[in-house]
């Protein structure tokens, strides 16, 4: 199913992350938009909430499954 290989992509990004920071040292704050919620709008909108100083990092990563349904040959 295409929920479960999206969750395990979420959970290794997330991994990624934690051990970024980790060897980074820098502080994680990190945020999920999830189905309907990782629209452009809202991403931009969290985006722009964020307080943001000079040496700030802002990572955007987007995991996308796609598929063709058997009656199309494109």
């Amino acid at each position: 199913s295409l929920g479960e290989a999206i969750e395990e992509d979420m959970h290794h990004m997330h991994s990624f992350v934690k051990r970024a920071a980790h060897i980074t040292q820098m502080d994680k704050n990190e945020i999920s938009l999830k189905g309907s919620k990782a629209c452009r709008a809202k991403v931009l909108d969290k985006i722009e909430e964020l307080d943001v100083d000079a040496d700030d990092v802002i990572f955007a990563y987007f995991s996308l499954h796609g598929y063709r349904v058997k009656s199309k040959s494109s």
